[in-house]
Order: C-alpha cells, then sequence, then structure tokens
C-alpha cells in the first residue's frame, strides 16, 4: 500500500538492515523521511528513494575503489549472482554499499573472493606476528520479526 507510513525498525527489516544503519542513512540524506515523536517515518517512497541514492553512491565509488582493487567488480558481479540465486536480491544494494563502504574506509583490510562463501574481508596480519587473524564473510541474512 502506497499510503503507508513505516518506522525505523520497520525500515531496517524492509532494507535488511540494523536500525543504526537507518538512522545514519537519515543524517547522511540517502533516507528522507520525518520526525514523529521519538522516531522517524517513512513512506513507500522514501524508501524507493533510499534505493536509488544507494544505487548512485554505489556507481560514484566504484571507479576509484576498482582503480584500488581492480578484480573487485567481477567479484562484485559473481556476489550479487550469489545474492539473487538465493533469493536475496531485495538486500543486494544495501549489501554492495555496506562492502565498498567498508574497503573505501579500512586501507588496512584485504577481501578475497571464495565459491560458495562470497567476499571474506580479511586482515591478513604480517607473517610472524602475534595479531590475530580474522575472516568475516558477507552474506544475506533473513530479518527476523519480534
Amino acid at each position: 500500500m502506497k499510503d503507508e507510513l513505516y518506522n525505523t525498525e520497520q525500515v531496517a527489516d524492509y532494507f535488511h538492515v540494523r536500525v543504526e544503519t537507518v538512522r545514519d542513512w537519515v543524517k547522511r540524506g540517502i533516507l528522507p523521511g520525518f520526525k514523529a515523536g521519538r522516531d522517524w517515518r517513512f513512506s513507500q517512497q522514501n524508501l524507493d528513494d533510499c534505493v536509488r541514492a544507494l544505487q548512485v553512491q554505489t556507481e560514484e565509488k566504484r571507479p576509484s575503489l576498482e582503480e584500488k582493487h581492480p578484480e573487485l567488480h567481477a567479484a562484485l558481479e559473481r556476489e550479487a549472482d550469489m545474492w539473487i540465486t538465493a533469493g536475496h536480491a531485495d538486500q543486494w544494494e544495501a549489501a554492495k554499499m555496506w562492502i565498498l563502504d567498508v574497503l573505501e574506509d579500512s586501507p588496512d583490510l584485504y577481501w578475497r573472493w571464495e565459491p560458495g562463501v562470497g567476499i571474506v574481508f580479511t586482515n591478513r596480519p604480517p607473517e610472524g606476528s602475534e595479531a590475530p587473524q580474522f575472516d568475516v564473510a558477507v552474506q544475506p541474512h533473513h530479518a527476523s520479526k519480534k
């Protein structure tokens, strides 16, 4: 229903992100809405505008990241196929934006593509270092209703 208004938690469920991410999008002007008491309210048009804004930001960031990571475009294409095949096409744009943000904001972070897993971030500590290594895979999730 086009006239329905959504609160912050409903929008987080809709995009399969945390409430904090929704609030960040509002602060950054990515997600338009209006304040109703202590919470925000959003129309379907606001959600559609947010999707378009995320797509634009993704396209704007891609060239500089592809210069740094020439193989990134191909990995993102494989990642998109994986999300779509798993039935999570609606989550892909937000996830891609997050992946690009993480890579842009974390120059010491490395990534790799693993078949069946997808994009995996790692800190790859120097050889002989006592720093713990971590691997974090980016995968679609199902939002649970409370």
